[in-house]
């Protein structure tokens, strides 16, 4: 697998390429760093190994402080464990440029 590098002050960190593909998957949360602006990186991993990495934006609420979740869910990932599974949904953007994060929903394990 090809990995991707964020070049920080500190030097680089690989990590899986961005998802490519729209859908709903099954994945277990593996990593997550936070990102250069106001983004937390979240690497999963699907049923078949294959490992894929998305991003928590910023989010603030009249009703809640600010935090990092998928686009339509209100769950803090940043206070999340690794190794916990998930059920999460991408779409790609409006004009198709990029897939988004829409929704997350923890499963049992």
């Amino acid at each position: 697998m090809k990995f991707d590098a964020i070049n920080y002050p500190n030097g680089k960190i690989e990590i899986p390429p961005f998802i490519e593909e729209e859908g709903t998957f099954d994945v277990i949360l593996i990593e997550k760093m936070w990102g250069k602006k106001t983004n937390l990186i979240c690497v999963f991993q699907k049923e078949d190994g294959t490992m894929f990495s998305t991003t928590a934006w910023r989010r603030r609420f009249d009703n809640h402080s600010e935090h990092y979740s998928p686009r339509k869910s209100d769950i803090e990932f940043a206070d999340e464990l690794k190794r916990t599974m998930w059920r999460c949904s991408f779409q790609y953007s409006s004009n198709g440029k990029y897939i988004n994060w829409m929704t997350a929903e923890p499963l049992l394990g």
